[in-house]
C-alpha cells in the first residue's frame, strides 16, 4: 500500500462476529482460464520466461551496497528526495525519504531472521538479513543486501534462505554458513506487464515458490512461480493464473501443494502448477494469510477492513468457517497448538489479537479473545512455542513523522506457559512484550502487555474511525483524485517521449508511468468503496461502543 494511504484504510461495515461453523452456499466462481473449481484444467498456451539473471543492472542499484556498514539511512528519514538526473517526471522526487523498517520473521535453531530495508535513498545499505537472539532479541549479526527486504524462507537444515526484494521483483539467495548473498532478477512478466514478487515459501528440497501481483496489468490475476535452489524457472512446473485480482496476497506450501486464493481457498500442485479451487468463493473476504490450523483446517486473515469478521478457521475443502471479529485491517496470522491460541496483527487497528482456539474444538468462542495494544500498526508476525512459553514476535510500521525514530522496532510478545487461550494472560508477568530497535540494537526491559477485552476494543475502535480514519479517508479522496490526474498526465509524457526518442530510457519511463496509473486507479477505487462503508462503521461501532 502507498504510504501516503497506509493510516486510511479503516472501513467498518455492518457484521459481528460468529462463533458458529458457517456454512456457505456461494457457487464456485470461474478461474482466470474460465473453468470451475476442481476442474484442473490448464491454459492452452503455458507461459514462458527469459533466463534468471544478475540484479546489477536493476534501476536503483547501488555497486557499492555492501560497503556502508550500519548505515541505513535513519538520519535521511523525513528529508526530501531530490530530483534524480534527467527524470524530472520521476513519481518519487520531492516525496519523502521513509524508513523501510522491518518485515518478515523465522526462526531456526534459536536464531531470530528479520528482514530489514533501509531509507529510501541512495549512498546507504538498503537492506539486510537481521539476526537476533529467539529467546532475549539480543543483536547478533546484520548481513547487508542490495535491496530492501521483505518475505523470507529458509531450509529445514538453517543453511540457505531466500530473501525477496518487492519492489525490484527479485530475490537475494542466502548462504546462512558462509554469510553470502546472491542476488538474482528472474522474469516475472506476463502478457507484457511487470509483476511484482510478495510472498516465498520452500519446499522440502530447496526449490522454493513466489507468489506475484501486479497493479499495473489491465486484467490481473494471481500467479505463483516456482524456482530451483539456484533461481531459475523450475522447468516442468506451468505457471497459471490463482485468481482473478489485483492482489492476491497468501500463499503456504503445506504436504505438496500451495494454498493461496483471498476469496476462495485455492490449492496449486508444488510440482506441476495445476491450479484447482477446493472451497466455494467468498464474495465479501480478502484473505491476506493462511498458515495450518487445528487437524486439516486453516487459520486465516482476513484484510475486507470493512467491519466483517477478521480472524477465522476455515475447511479448505467445505468452506466451513468459524469467524471472530477483533480489529480492522488484518495482515498476518499465527497459532500455536500447544498454547491453544492463535493470534492476528490489526494493522489499521494498531493491535495484535490473542484468541482462545482448542484444536479439539477448531472454533472460536465468543469473546474469547484479548487485543495487545501498541503505538502503531503491526504487521508481520511469527510464532514459536518452547518449554518456557508462547513468542511472538511482531514487527510494526509507521509512515508519519515519527518515522525516522519508531521506523525499526521489532517486537517480542512473551506469554508464560501457563497461559492456556485466553486464560491467566491477566495475571502479573504473564504477558510481557520486549522490544528490539535497529537504530543502535539496543533491546528495552519488558513491560507488561496493555490488554483490551472485547468491550475496550469496540470503544476504541469507534474513537479511531472518528477522529483518524474516516477525516483521513475524506482527505484521501482528495488526494487519490489528483494523484491520478497527474499519473494520466505523466503517462502522456512518457508516450510522447517514447515516439520520439524511443530506446531504453524512454521504455522504462513508460513502464514506470504505466504503473503509477495503475497504482493511482487503485487507490481512488480503494477509497470509493471503503468511504461509504466507513461511515456506515462509524454508527455501528458508536452504538457497539454505547456511546
Amino acid at each position: 500500500m502507498h504510504p501516503r494511504i497506509s493510516r486510511v484504510g479503516l472501513a467498518v461495515a455492518m457484521a459481528l462476529a460468529s462463533s458458529t461453523l458457517i456454512s456457505t452456499t456461494s457457487q464456485a466462481a470461474p478461474l482466470a482460464d474460465g473453468t470451475t473449481h476442481g476442474s484442473g484444467n490448464r491454459a492452452t498456451r503455458p507461459l514462458s520466461f527469459k533466463p534468471t539473471t544478475g540484479c546489477e543492472g536493476l534501476e536503483g542499484y547501488d555497486a557499492k551496497w555492501a560497503s556502508h556498514g550500519d548505515d541505513y539511512g535513519f538520519t535521511l528519514a523525513g528529508t526530501k528526495r531530490p530530483v534524480p538526473k534527467g527524470k524530472r517526471n520521476d513519481p518519487e522526487a520531492g516525496q519523502p525519504i521513509l524508513m523501510n523498517g522491518f518485515y518478515q520473521m523465522t526462526e531456526h535453531g534459536g536464531t531470530l531472521y528479520a528482514t530489514f530495508g533501509g531509507a529510501s535513498a541512495p549512498g546507504v545499505t538498503p537492506g539486510a538479513l537481521v539476526m537476533l537472539d529467539a529467546d532475549t532479541l539480543a543483536f547478533k549479526q546484520a548481513m547487508p543486501l542490495p535491496f530492501a527486504a521483505h518475505a523470507i524462507a529458509i531450509d529445514r537444515l538453517g543453511r540457505k534462505a531466500v530473501v525477496t526484494h518487492t519492489h525490484q521483483s527479485a530475490f537475494s539467495l542466502v548462504d546462512l554458513e558462509k554469510h553470502t548473498s546472491t542476488c538474482r532478477k528472474p522474469d516475472s512478466t506476463i502478457h507484457g506487464d511487470t509483476y511484482r514478487g510478495r510472498y516465498v515459501q520452500m519446499d522440502e528440497m530447496g526449490n522454493f515458490y513466489i507468489n506475484y501481483n501486479s497493479f499495473g496489468a489491465k486484467d490481473p490475476s494471481g500467479y505463483i512461480m516456482k524456482y530451483t535452489p539456484a533461481g531459475d524457472h523450475a522447468a516442468g512446473y506451468a505457471v497459471e493464473p490463482t485468481e482473478k485480482a489485483r492482489l492476491v496476497i497468501p500463499m503456504l506450501y503445506r504436504m505438496g501443494s500451495l494454498i493461496t486464493g483471498g476469496r476462495a481457498v485455492t490449492s496449486v500442485d508444488a510440482q506441476n502448477g495445476t491450479v484447482n479451487q477446493l472451497s466455494p468463493t467468498f464474495e465479501s473476504l480478502n484473505i491476506y494469510n493462511y498458515v495450518s490450523g487445528p487437524g486439516m483446517s486453516l487459520v486465516a486473515s482476513n484484510n475486507d477492513v470493512s467491519g466483517r469478521p477478521n480472524l477465522m478457521v476455515i475447511d479448505p475443502v467445505s468452506g466451513a468457517r468459524s469467524a471472530l471479529l477483533t480489529g480492522s485491517g488484518s495482515v498476518e496470522v499465527g497459532y500455536s497448538p500447544d498454547s491453544q491460541q492463535a493470534f492476528t496483527t490489526n494493522y489499521e487497528s494498531n493491535t495484535v489479537t490473542v484468541a482462545a482456539l482448542s484444536p479439539e474444538r477448531k472454533a472460536f468462542q465468543p469473546g474469547q479473545f484479548v487485543n495487545i495494544t501498541f503505538q502503531d500498526s503491526p504487521s508481520n508476525l511469527y510464532v514459536r512455542h518452547t518449554g518456557k512459553g508462547t513468542d511472538v514476535y511482531v514487527t510494526t510500521k509507521t509512515w508519519e513523522g515519527d518515522n525516522a525514530t519508531r521506523g525499526a522496532l521489532l517486537h517480542r510478545i512473551h506469554l508464560d506457559s501457563s497461559v492456556k487461550g485466553i486464560d491467566g494472560i491477566g495475571r502479573a508477568g504473564a504477558c510481557t512484550i520486549t522490544t528490539f530497535d535497529m537504530r543502535d540494537n539496543t533491546v528495552s526491559a519488558p513491560v507488561a502487555c496493555p490488554l483490551m477485552n472485547a468491550a475496550d476494543t469496540w470503544k476504541a475502535q469507534y474513537r479511531r474511525i472518528r477522529d483518524v480514519s474516516l477525516p483521513a479517508m475524506e482527505k484521501s479522496l482528495k488526494g487519490a483524485r489528483a494523484f491520478k490526474a497527474k499519473a494520466e498526465a505523466d503517462l502522456k509524457a512518457a508516450r510522447q517521449q517514447a515516439a520520439q526518442k524511443p530506446g531504453k530510457e524512454s521504455r522504462a519511463a513508460l513502464a514506470r508511468a504505466k504503473e503509477n496509473l495503475g497504482n493511482a486507479t487503485v487507490w481512488l477505487a480503494y477509497v470509493n468503496k471503503h468511504l461509504p462503508n466507513l461511515r456506515d462503521g462509524l454508527r455501528y461501532y458508536q452504538q457497539l461502543a454505547g456511546e
